[in-house]
């Protein structure tokens, strides 16, 4: 037998994961998330990137990319990391005025909320009457008459968007 088989057989294996972008870990299930996200990245995006291009271009007809209509693939980032951390994002994200709530529930999939201050930037760690304006902040805090503006309006749209859907249809309203 010759002495070299396992060594050539630990070196196939290392060239057949490198071919597929993967690493042992990846292979057996015991990838950390920085690999994971890695992995993704390089591999899998492009993949899926180029099958969404080809899709468009073979089922799309000219005239339906210049009214908009495309084939987008999504990915659930959060798939790989733990609600702890999802929550720790948010709550970091809401406290430095980086994004909303509903922005925040729209990132991890999950339906907006019905409360008007859900869609304001405001830290919900401190009381109302001490939350101040920042001097020559990018986004100061609406006043009780644009509040009420902001409640009308998504009462508007979501009575507009309520009336576009239709249940059981398979195009979206924007097709």
């Amino acid at each position: 037998m010759n002495s070299q088989l396992p060594e050539s057989i630990d070196r196939l294996k290392v060239e057949f994961y490198n071919q597929l972008g993967l690493t042992e870990n990846i292979f057996n299930g015991t990838a950390s998330e920085g690999e994971l996200r890695i992995y993704y990245s390089r591999t899998i995006d492009p993949i899926v990137d180029n099958i969404v291009a080809e899709l468009k271009r073979k089922f799309l007809t000219k005239t339906a990319r210049t009214q908009g209509q495309t084939i987008i693939a999504y990915r659930d980032m959060f798939k790989t990391v733990t609600a702890e951390t999802v929550a720790n994002l948010g709550d970091s994200f809401r406290r430095n005025y980086i994004a909303t709530s509903n922005e925040i529930r729209k990132i991890v999939g999950l339906k907006p909320s019905n409360d008007p201050r859900a869609d304001e930037l405001f830290n919900p760690n401190i009381a109302d009457n001490k939350q101040s304006e920042k001097k020559g902040s990018q986004y100061p805090r609406p006043t009780s008459e644009e509040r009420d503006k902001q409640r009308t309006k998504k009462i508007k749209d979501d009575k507009e968007v309520n009336e576009e859907e239709k249940p059981g249809s398979l195009t979206s309203p924007d097709n």
